[in-house]
């Protein structure tokens, strides 16, 4: 997931991460402890579009990668590297929205 955040043009763009996200935290349920561990492995704008996208589309994000998000100090990510570079700032992931997100499939939800 993170690899995909990192990249989003590499699978055709935000929306397309996105979807990918949800098929993947659905598929995956043991995936927060891994997403927060590898997460300082990552660019800051790809931790912060993961719980970005899994706090719109997916189950929420994980405690873990909210904590860690909450102590970099980098300048505000890009959701969508490849759109304009304005946009409303999300406070709590420090992501400009710069982009509609519309995926074709949303988290179910808890089960």
């Amino acid at each position: 997931m993170l690899m995909l955040a990192a990249d989003p043009g590499i699978c055709g763009g935000i929306p397309n991460v996105a979807n990918l996200v949800v098929e993947l935290a659905e598929e995956h349920p043991g995936f927060e402890a891994e997403a927060t561990a590898d997460a300082p492995l990552f660019p800051d704008a790809a931790a912060r579009r993961l719980g970005w996208l899994l706090d719109a589309f997916g189950a929420g994000a994980p405690d873990g990668l909210v904590g860690y998000c909450a102590t970099l100090a980098s300048e505000p990510s890009l959701l969508s590297p490849a759109s304009t570079r304005t946009g409303k700032l999300d406070a709590k992931w420090r992501i400009v929205v710069n982009e509609e997100v519309d995926p074709d499939i949303r988290c179910a939800g808890p089960t």
